[in-house]
């Protein structure tokens, strides 16, 4: 009787694992949205180029038939973004935007990542993964054979959401003033 309810007990855990969560479709939890009529002539995905190209950032992916745009990461001032005790000032916003359609409607999802170099502390906490200070790893296991680039680590630290509603208040301006349903 005991073992019965042992696998109930797992078996929630067990459908989450083997189901898993919705990864990949957005929502308003992860993205700041806006609803549209859809466009009769322009392609809303280049109007979403133009303007993150407007912010000053660059398009890294543009999927058409995904419906998703991704920039280049864009250096931003220290002051614009949430500090974390210990960290340097090297901070960036990474922009996604991706849009679904469905009839004559269509939905625009924008999220604007905070990310903050933590190359420091991740150096600082990889010296002391074993606990001892005997050198055991490899020159290459210690970042010998590789450029600074490669080996500076960005942690994201929160959403901007506030450029979020900036660059969809411009798509909303770009597609028209009678596009924006819900605003």
């Amino acid at each position: 009787m005991r073992r019965r309810r042992h696998y109930w007990g797992i078996l929630p855990g067990a459908a989450l694992l083997i189901g898993g969560c919705a990864v990949g479709h957005p929502s308003p939890a992860s993205f700041s949205v806006r609803h549209f009529a859809a466009p009769a002539k322009t392609d809303p995905l280049d109007d979403a180029a133009s303007v993150v190209r407007d912010f000053g950032y660059r398009v890294d992916t543009l999927d058409h038939q995904a419906g998703r745009l991704t920039t280049h990461p864009l250096e931003s001032l220290p002051q614009d973004a949430p500090r974390r005790t210990g960290s340097s000032d090297s901070n960036r916003r990474v922009v996604e935007i991706r849009i679904e359609s469905e009839g004559d409607a269509m939905t625009i999802y924008c999220k604007v990542l905070l990310q903050q170099q933590t190359t420091e502390t991740h150096r600082l906490f990889a010296q002391d993964e074993r606990g001892d200070d005997r050198p055991g790893r490899t020159p290459i296991e210690r970042e010998a054979a590789t450029d600074e680039e490669q080996n500076t680590v960005w942690e994201t630290v929160g959403r901007d959401k506030a450029q979020e509603r900036a660059i969809l208040s411009a798509l909303s301006e770009q597609l028209g003033p009678t596009a924006d349903r819900h605003g």
